[in-house]
């Protein structure tokens, strides 16, 4: 229960604008049948367990990101485009490393999906969640 579950989206964009987001179909997800559902999934998910993931990150490999890596794999470094949810659980976990930064100790998934994350970034609200 003390895990972050990661999922994927593809999002679309335009001149850096948001336009959409969308499930992406290389992620799943599902309901627990042994966790009970967290309070930070009380606003979204009407049955009583777990569902996963928690959070999702842009991960179809159509819409994905720039990394930069200075290491030569294969012999080529440089710019590459990254996508899936490998990318995108770690990305997740260095946000959460600088909220814990910011406030000086752990505070639990519910505390920072929620209030850390949702709440500054997007004025109280879930502005881009996501529909599969």
């Amino acid at each position: 229960p003390n895990v972050l579950s990661v999922g994927g989206t593809s999002l679309n964009t335009s001149a850096y604008t948001y336009r959409s987001e969308a499930g992406w179909s290389g992620s799943g997800g599902g309901y627990s049948r042994y966790v009970s559902r967290p309070s930070y999934q009380a606003s979204a998910n009407p049955i009583p367990v777990r569902a996963t993931p928690d959070v999702a990150y842009n991960s179809d490999p159509n819409t994905g990101y720039y990394i930069y890596s200075s290491y030569a794999a294969g012999g080529a470094s440089g710019w590459f485009r990254a996508a899936g949810t490998s990318a995108a659980a770690p990305q997740w976990a260095a946000l959460l490393a600088l909220a814990t930064t910011r406030v000086g100790r752990w505070c639990g998934l519910d505390f920072f999906v929620h209030y850390l994350i949702v709440r500054p970034v997007f004025g109280g609200r879930k502005k881009n969640e996501s529909k599969s």
